[in-house]
Order: C-alpha cells, then structure tokens, then sequence
C-alpha cells in the first residue's frame, strides 16, 4: 500500500519484485493539482511524470480515491479501469473528539467568557474559501454584536487574511490562534457553538474539496455544521438533519444559515447529536480499517501471484 507520490515507482517496484498486489492510495491528480496550484510540470520532468503516472495507475491492483469525483476524474483522464476504483473517504477518532472537554479553560485562555462561537479549523489554503467566511460573519456581526469567529491552524494565506480583519475592523471579533497540536483539536472544538466548512469550487483531478478531516471531526465532537454544498460535503451532510449546506459563493446564504443556528440552541443540539451519530455510525477509524481490510482481502483473492506489469 502507497500513497500516491509524483515520480515514485517504489510501491509498484517493490511489489513486482515480491511478487504481491499493489494498492495505491491517490488523494489528487498530482499533475493537474501542480497546475492549479501554478507550478506546473514542464519539460523531461513533465513527460517523465506522466510516464510514472502511468505506469503506478496501470501496476495497482486496486486504487482508492478519497472522492467519487476523483474517482471518476481518473477513469476519464488518465483511462483507469472503473472496476480498479473505489472510494474511501477519511474519518475521525471518535472517542477523541467525544464530548465533554474542559470547554470553560479553553475560552479563559481566548479571553471569551459566553460570546458565541464560529469555528474554523485547518490550513489556511485559497480553496477553503475563508474570504467568504470573513463576509458572512461582518453580516452576522450586524445581527449579533457579540458573536466571535475562532479560526485555528495557520497556511499561506493567513497573512492575507489577517489584514482584512484588521482592515475592516475586526480584531476584537476575530481570533487567529495559529497552528495548534492535533491532540488539542478536540478540546478547542468544545467552545465552537457552529464548525463551519467553506470551500471554493476546485477541480475533481485535484481532490474536489474532497471530504476535509476536519467535516469528520466536527461530527465526531458533535458540532452543528455549516457547509459549503460542494463534493462529498454533499454526501456526508444530509441538509436540516446533520448540518447545513449552502450553495458556494452565497455569502448571504453562509451568514444566514450561521444566524440560524447561533439563534436557535435547540437546533444546533439536534444538528449536533445527529452528527456524530453519523459519525458513530459510517466515519470511525475502526470502519475505515474495516473497509480497507476487506480491499486487501479482494486484491488478494482476485490478483495473480505475480503481476505482469513492470
């Protein structure tokens, strides 16, 4: 098992050469993921890239991808047989992120007493769409004075960010925590009243919007969501009964479903327990062993002892 890399062959090697299945991990078309980003390929290194794509895709016995919309983009792109592709998305630790942490500690050390909570938290990338946050929230600024956004992780666009709070006169509102320890997650996640999963429109050969980690974890702690409706969001998130989900681009959608649920405590429980039902039920890490030992199982039950690619 390997984890898709651009211009490594040692997975699909090293299996030719013990003569067992490969099982390839692809989370992105690394190729197109490089253009989108702005730093394509070029040259020998290009076509040299496109040869071990190739060749990694076609020496797999089975490729997992973290999204259907991936999935399809490697059939049609790359012409990977359907029936070597299957879908796995991420999960969460669920007794991790299970409820209740020491939640008044952890709004001390924020300076909050009992404002209300947006959360956010991750890499602060383009395609998570935090300008669209920042507009939705001066709109629910305007509705609850009180409100606080809590944004935690750090990425290159923070700085960015990070101006236009200041610009528009939001540091009291605004609170930037910067990159935190994973094992802390949980316990910052126990002040946040709404988690919210913006996103920017990206291509399926990059991952889509995939389904981010942090779509699992908020369920997992039991958080009322707001989501942008893009990618597997979609099929996590059944609309009005695990979380919300708004059209991307819809400022206006984004902040009145954030007034919502900051409005309505009763809904954001229901939201809530819902969510980490779901996520007790479909997203756990001991299911997504599960599902991957029944993948092996099946490349090993339907493969030749010795490939013949390579």
């Amino acid at each position: 098992h390997e984890r898709f890399n651009l211009l490594a062959l040692g997975g699909a090697w090293m299996s030719r050469k013990l003569g067992i299945p490969f099982v390839l991990e692809v989370n992105a078309d690394l190729l197109e993921q490089r253009k989108f980003k702005g730093i394509p390929e070029r040259g020998l290194r290009y076509l040299f890239a496109v040869w071990t794509t190739r060749l990694c895709f076609k020496a797999a016995a089975k490729i997992i991808c973290i999204s259907r919309d991936l999935k399809d983009h490697l059939h049609c792109r790359w012409g990977v047989d359907a029936r070597k592709l299957t879908v796995l998305p991420c999960a969460a630790d669920i007794e991790a992120f299970r409820p209740p942490h020491d939640s008044e500690r952890v709004r001390r050390n924020l300076g909050l007493t009992t404002e209300p909570v947006i959360m956010w938290v991750g890499g602060f990338y383009p395609w998570h769409d935090l300008d669209l946050l920042l507009e939705s929230f001066i709109q629910v600024l305007q509705r609850q004075p009180n409100a606080r956004l809590v944004l935690v992780g750090d990425g290159p666009v923070r700085p960015l960010l990070a101006q236009k709070v200041m610009q528009n006169g939001l540091w009291q509102a605004v609170i930037m925590t910067g990159a935190i320890a994973h094992t802390r997650v949980p316990e910052m996640l126990s002040i946040a009243d709404v988690a919210v999963v913006p996103a920017a429109p990206v291509p399926a050969s990059h991952g889509g919007t995939g389904t981010p980690l942090k779509l699992f974890e908020y369920m997992a702690a039991g958080k009322a969501i707001v989501a942008t409706a893009l990618n597997q969001a979609t099929e996590v998130i059944q609309d009005g009964y695990n979380g919300l989900l708004v059209e991307a681009g819809d400022v206006n959608g984004f902040a009145k479903a954030l007034l919502t649920l900051l409005n309505n405590s009763l809904e954001r429980d229901r939201l809530g327990n819902h969510a980490r039902r779901h996520a007790i039920e479909q997203h756990s890490w001991e299911q997504y062993t599960q599902r991957l030992e029944v993948i092996y199982l099946n490349v090993l039950e339907n493969t030749p002892s010795r490939p013949s690619y390579l």
